[in-house]
């Protein structure tokens, strides 16, 4: 492998999307994002972030100071991003499902789920490093973190999201498909 400065990923663009769960994420890198596949819009200038978490558990013996062994009892994928946009598709994700409805001509009304709601998607989020392309897709997730907004005269008001994947079996729980030819060396391994 080496140092190469190459293959420092600097995610210069980007773009994260939303869809029912179920939904086909592209074929390919090359293929855009088709039907059922809603962008999200602007975020802050932070992008987003992803975490591989695993809760672990040291097994301890009385004649050694270290853990003799660790064992992984749970795993979870998460990402974070902060929506700058505040509309129908933010509000409704940001606060896990809802309704909007017109009650009167030129008013719009948003109305949060009833509290049982769970309210799964998929979420897919693409970035741009020169010609190289990342897509990382979630099957199925939801909105794991409360959401709190600030309205105030000197800043936007965002709506920070935690998206927490759901396991399914027989279904890869996340993965990110790229052109970066940086990968090549290691199919199959």
């Amino acid at each position: 492998m080496g140092r190469t400065t190459d293959d420092i990923v600097v995610g210069a663009d980007g773009s994260i999307f939303v869809a029912p769960v179920g939904t086909e994420p592209p074929a390919g890198i090359a293929e855009p994002w088709g039907a059922g596949w809603t962008e999200l819009g602007y975020t802050d200038e932070n992008g987003f972030k992803f975490t591989d978490g695993k809760t672990i558990v040291d097994i301890l013996v009385w004649q050694l100071f270290y853990p003799a062994r660790k064992i992984i009892t749970a795993r979870d994928f998460t990402t974070d991003f902060a929506l700058r946009q505040f509309d129908g598709e933010t509000v409704k994700l940001g606060f896990g499902g809802g309704e909007i409805t017109e009650p009167e001509s030129g008013t719009f009304r948003y109305t949060p789920p009833a509290p049982s709601f769970i309210d799964e998607r998929a979420l897919g989020a693409e970035w741009l490093d020169g010609d190289k392309v990342f897509r990382l897709v979630l099957p199925k997730g939801l909105v794991t973190s409360n959401v709190s907004t600030e309205v105030v005269r000197t800043k936007s008001s965002d709506l920070p999201i935690t998206f927490g994947i759901i396991g399914a079996d027989g279904q890869d729980p996340w993965y990110f498909d790229t052109n970066d030819e940086s990968f090549l060396d290691l199919v199959g391994s």
